[in-house]
């Protein structure tokens, strides 16, 4: 077990070093999808579907390796277009349970390899961003926090703060602006009382 580890990270090192010399885009390995994640019961509803569950895979594989050789970064309409399906065609896939594990573990590999594309990218990179917010569930989140707090004051309470309060206001009403203001406001009401009361009588 620990041999074929140390094989695949060998081999993961080769194809990283080879995909940096020659791509631009595409330089780090895309995963790739393991038998294991093929369901073994076969479809019984009767439905006659272009791919099995192995030539999906096989096909979503292949989809990843062209991607490295033609430095085109992988995508999920990029993957429809390969396996020459329409969105509701793939989609249709995603809802049936031996197509359903097969797909989203492709949608997370490309999510994957996108987000550490997007974190290694050096500098402004706001294209990919979009892309994430798009497609793979990114948001820009502000947290905001709001407290209301209600307090409950005594009638001798009030009183003191009135009484506190009063020199100032005394001190406002010198001011004209603000006498002005005042009955400006008092005639506006007035007026307005007028209005009703004549809308009221007829």
């Amino acid at each position: 077990m620990e041999g074929r580890r140390l094989a695949d990270i060998t081999v993961y090192k080769e194809r990283k070093a080879s995909l940096e010399a020659a791509n631009k885009a595409v330089r780090s390995p895309i995963a790739r999808l393991d038998d294991d994640i093929v369901p073994t019961k076969r479809n019984r509803n009767g439905r006659k579907w272009k791919f099995t569950p192995v030539r999906l895979k096989n096909e979503i594989n292949k989809y990843f390796e062209w991607c490295e050789e033609n430095d085109e970064i992988p995508s999920i309409k990029g993957l429809m277009i390969h396996c020459k399906m329409y969105k509701d065609a793939f989609y249709r896939y995603v809802k049936q349970p031996q197509f359903e594990d097969i797909l989203e573990h492709a949608k997370m590999i490309i999510g994957n390899w996108i987000e550490t594309d997007i974190y290694n990218t050096k500098g402004m990179c706001a294209g990919k961003s979009l892309y994430a917010k798009n497609n793979l569930g990114w948001t820009d989140k502000v947290e905001s926090f709001n407290q209301t707090e209600t307090r409950v004051i005594t009638v001798d309470e009030a009183r003191a703060k009135i009484t506190m309060l009063a020199p100032k206001l005394l001190e406002l009403l010198k001011s004209s602006t603000v006498v002005n203001q005042i009955a400006a406001g008092e005639h506006l009401t007035a007026n307005s009382g007028s209005v009703i009361e004549g809308e009221t009588c007829a």
